[in-house]
């Protein structure tokens, strides 16, 4: 039986496999066992020994062929379970390593590209916060008039200049955006107002 399986298999994949079970038609040895049994029946009437003789040996080899058939599709059937779970593991197994590996990826780009990308907006936010009072104070004489006569008006903020089309009410740079740490720079709103694991 072995021999019959290693010439069945090409592999011990579940596409091997399945294709070696295909070829395993019990239906038609079950048929020619029935067929045999009929024909050694109808001899026992009218038939010779010798005949009768042949009819039982052909009986034999294809219940020989039929157990074998059984037997070696059982055990395929076992195999094509174990094949299924090999290549399921193994199709987990690629996922879980591509996906760490996009992971891997991503976290060597925060360490390396997120800490100047954080120093440039913390750097605007400074630049942002050293304009409030100048601007506020600007913006006060635009409301008392003072500044009609020389045809100005308000100063928008720089958040209100970039986004204020966008938002209702006025959004502000600095409050509305949030930083998480790097080494060499600090949490930024609503980052920095959580609690740390340390």
């Amino acid at each position: 039986m072995l021999a019959k399986l290693k010439a069945l298999l090409k592999s011990d994949t579940t596409a091997d496999i399945t294709a070696a079970m295909a070829t395993i038609d019990l239906t038609a040895l079950r048929a020619a066992l029935e067929a045999a049994n009929a024909e050694r029946t109808k001899l026992l009437l009218a038939g010779s020994d010798a005949e009768i003789r042949r009819a039982e040996a052909e009986i034999e080899a294809c219940r020989l062929a039929l157990d074998r058939g059984e037997a070696i599709r059982a055990e395929l059937e076992t195999r094509l379970a174990q094949a299924k779970e090999r290549e399921a593991e193994a199709g987990i197994r690629a996922e879980h390593a591509e996906i760490t590996a996009k992971r891997d990826a991503i976290v060597a780009r925060i360490k390396t590209e997120y800490p100047k990308a954080a120093a440039t907006i913390i750097s605007i936010i400074e630049d942002d916060r050293g304009l409030a009072a100048a601007l506020s104070k600007i913006n006060d004489r635009a409301y008392a008039g003072d500044l009609s006569k020389y045809g100005l008006g308000l100063i928008k903020t720089p958040s209100d200049f970039v986004w204020g089309d966008q938002y209702l009410p006025n959004v502000f740079f600095d409050g509305h955006t949030s930083l998480l740490p790097t080494d060499s720079t600090p949490a930024v709103g609503i980052a920095a107002r959580m609690p740390r694991n340390y």
